[in-house]
């Protein structure tokens, strides 16, 4: 078996916890459920395993969570609206383990799917994994960028945030390069091996994917109003293709 770097065996022990936190999170989304409530389970869990929130303080970010709700695409904050039936929520969440960051997000329909947003989201998780699997050694960015624009847009009328990108992660929560999820095959910085990325896949229910920002300087909307949906995890650059270090290939 190859030698894993000491970092990568660190960030598999953070994933794995961040991975366990996230199930404990989507657990508790029912009709009725508020942001606020996500926000103080996740509080718990942080000092149950012992380790550090990745996002509360980050360039002065006030919350653990970002909780996007229907047409809220990132960076969304938790408050006490009560979710309802069809909701569309994105929980985004990071954690430090020492020393390391771990960064991922996931997407789900609060109690019955009435308005079929479910296609929508396992395409973005689709195109999240048709990423992953560009994400070996000597390939470029742009392959998994293509990769992912290629299910979004084109074999499906979605459309792909130009704005928001996955980025490098691991040092810190963001690094370089950036990984967007449109692009040029053959394109970008070149993958080395043990690289660490958080592929982060945000599309919006809409060919149109230009968004707005709020006064705050966080929370971002859809431009058409139509809703959002991310789909990310944390990986490293293998020889065969990305391996998670987040989640799962469910």
């Amino acid at each position: 078996m190859q030698n894993l770097p000491e970092k990568i065996k660190i960030m598999k022990e953070g994933g794995r916890m961040l991975t366990e936190i996230m199930k404990t999170v989507l657990s508790h989304i029912h009709v009725g459920t508020s942001g606020f409530d996500l926000e103080k389970i996740f509080e718990g869990e942080l000092k149950k395993y012992g380790v550090q929130s990745a996002f509360k303080g980050f360039e002065g970010y006030p919350y653990h969570l970002c909780i996007g709700i229907n047409d809220m695409v990132v960076h969304g904050f938790p408050s006490a609206k009560k979710l309802v039936e069809g909701d569309l929520v994105s929980v985004d969440m990071g954690l430090i383990h020492k020393g390391w960051y771990s960064d991922m997000t996931r997407t789900v329909v609060v109690g019955k799917d009435i308005h079929g947003y479910q296609k929508f989201i396992n395409t973005v998780k689709k195109a999240h994994f048709a990423s992953v699997a560009q994400a070996k050694v000597g390939n470029k960015v742009g392959d998994m960028a293509a990769a992912s624009q290629e299910i979004v847009e084109v074999q499906n009328s979605y459309g792909v945030v130009r704005e928001m990108v996955g980025h490098g992660v691991g040092e810190r929560l963001h690094m370089s390069p950036d990984i967007p999820g449109y692009g040029k095959k053959n394109t970008g910085p070149i993958l080395k091996e043990f690289q660490t990325l958080a592929v982060e896949i945000i599309a919006i229910k809409h060919p149109n994917p230009a968004i707005t920002n709020a006064k705050d300087g966080w929370q971002t909307h859809s431009a058409t109003g139509e809703v959002c949906a991310i789909y990310e995890n944390s990986l490293y650059v293998g020889q065969q293709g990305g391996v998670l270090l987040t989640g799962t290939l469910e």
